[in-house]
This record gives structure tokens, C-alpha cells and sequence, in this order.
């Protein structure tokens, strides 16, 4: 088994290698940044039951795509770092596979709801822009 490093990209700002006190979660489960954004905008996903299967994931990735920004885990999986972006604007590409690097148009609105997360989670503010970092898996 390998090590392999990918390049990701996105549009926000970097959070280091501390998560802000405000951020909640289980300390035996560790960081899953969906799940926290989730009850942070106080979404509710079905619960899951069997049988539910597809349906339960589906309308789950459908809820988490609604949400207006994301928290990226870059570095590597024993010593994360965190990145805070523009739901949508996360690109990813793999060691050894050149990918095209799209960047879009950001809309003020967009900026105004990472602003707003911040302001929420006593963030301190960073203009943000496209950036470049790395995840070693």
C-alpha cells in the first residue's frame, strides 16, 4: 500500500491546524465536517432505518450540497489542517492525473455566507481567494 498526495483547490481561507472553540463535536468520532454543518444550520437528514438504503444517502449528499460553505481536511489524516470554502468550489486531482483547474465566478452572496459562518463561529475574517494545498492519503 502507498502514499499518495493530492493536490486540492478551492475558494476560502485556511483555518490551521486548530478548530475554533465554537466548532462542536464528538471527541470519540472525531471531525466529520458534514455532519457538524448540518446541525450547525439546523438540518435535519432522515433517520436511517433499514431498508431506507439509497434513498437515506441520496437525499443526505442532496441536504449537505444545499449548504453554503464547507470545511475541507487538508495535510494529511494524522495531522489535519482545515479549510474553510465556498461549498462547490472544492477541486481535486489525483497524484499523477494533471486536471484542468476550473474557477468560477464567485457571487458576493457566496462571500456573504462564509462571512456570516465566521462571524457565527468567532472566525476571525480573511478575504478570501483561490487556493492550492495538498492531502496526503
Amino acid at each position: 500500500m502507498g502514499q499518495s498526495t493530492d493536490a486540492l483547490m478551492a475558494f476560502g481561507f485556511d483555518l490551521g491546524e486548530e478548530m475554533p472553540e465554537s466548532f462542536t463535536y464528538d471527541e470519540d468520532d472525531g471531525f466529520e465536517a458534514d455532519e457538524f454543518l448540518l446541525r450547525d444550520y439546523d438540518v435535519t437528514i432522515p433517520e436511517w432505518t433499514p431498508g431506507i438504503g439509497q434513498d437515506y444517502w441520496r437525499k443526505k449528499d442532496e441536504l449537505i450540497a444545499g449548504l453554503p460553505v464547507e470545511i475541507i481536511t487538508h495535510c494529511s489524516g494524522e495531522y489535519p489542517m482545515y479549510f474553510l470554502a465556498v461549498r462547490g468550489t472544492e477541486h481535486q486531482a489525483r497524484r499523477g492525473y494533471p486536471e484542468k483547474a476550473p474557477q468560477r465566478a464567485i457571487e458576493q452572496s457566496e462571500i456573504d455566507a462564509l462571512r456570516a459562518f465566521c462571524e457565527k463561529h468567532g472566525i476571525e475574517w480573511q478575504e478570501p481567494s483561490w487556493h492550492i494545498f495538498s492531502m496526503w492519503n
